[in-house]
């Protein structure tokens, strides 16, 4: 596995030049755009935690573990880092990710890829260390101290790419003492139908809560 640090100015400078990029690519995006084939629920270990706020931090999001796997088969753990008050970015070989509290129960990811001769396969979010979960919209369950969840929401217009994401909810997360809600998970996973490659762009919203 390869760890690698993060360089937060490097999402800048390759959305540049994968802006200009597309701009090359403009009719192959719209002939074959990026889409979501679903969502799913893994049946997987649950995490039990002692408190849930809908408050997330950019504190909170810099403890959220990633793996990426590539389409070579290697696989990469690189590491968020808080950037602002709001965002915590991490970086890898061939790709950025940014994630950006956009309100109360939105976070924003962006899935850059910055160039290089492999693309990228599956991205998993989350881990038993990670002090956020996903809050997924679901009717008539809310977990005490979480708000209105979002279920995985992608970005057809800012999204670039041949492929179709298919998002899997895991790790249901139990408040300690309460019943289980049904609505918060400790990870998801985006794998995609064929490799995210240079130029393409993966743009999700979602619902981040912090537990401890």
């Amino acid at each position: 596995m390869l760890r690698t640090a993060p360089i937060v100015s490097a999402f800048a400078v390759a959305l540049v030049s994968t802006l200009a990029f597309a701009a090359s690519s403009v009719a192959t995006s719209i002939a074959s755009a990026a889409g979501i084939g679903g969502l799913a629920e893994a049946a997987s270990s649950p995490r039990v935690v002692a408190s849930v706020s809908q408050t997330t931090t950019a504190a909170a999001l810099a403890t959220l573990q990633a793996r990426i796997t590539l389409c070579s088969g290697a696989v990469e753990i690189p590491v968020f880092v808080a950037s602002s008050a709001t965002t915590a970015v991490a970086t890898g070989s061939v790709y950025a990710i940014k994630a950006t509290i956009v309100n109360a129960t939105c976070t924003r990811f962006d899935v850059l890829h910055t160039g290089g001769p492999t693309g990228v396969t599956l991205i998993e979010l989350g881990g038993t260390n990670s002090q956020v979960c996903f809050d997924r919209s679901q009717p008539g369950l809310r977990a005490n101290g979480s708000s209105t969840g979002m279920d995985f929401a992608l970005s057809t217009t800012a999204s670039i790419g041949s492929w179709t994401a298919y998002a899997t909810y895991r790790n249901p997360v139990h408040l300690a003492g309460t019943v289980d809600s049904g609505d918060l998970f400790g990870g998801v996973q985006v794998r995609f139908s064929s490799c995210l490659s240079a130029g393409d762009r993966l743009v999700f919203d979602t619902d981040t809560d912090s537990i401890r």
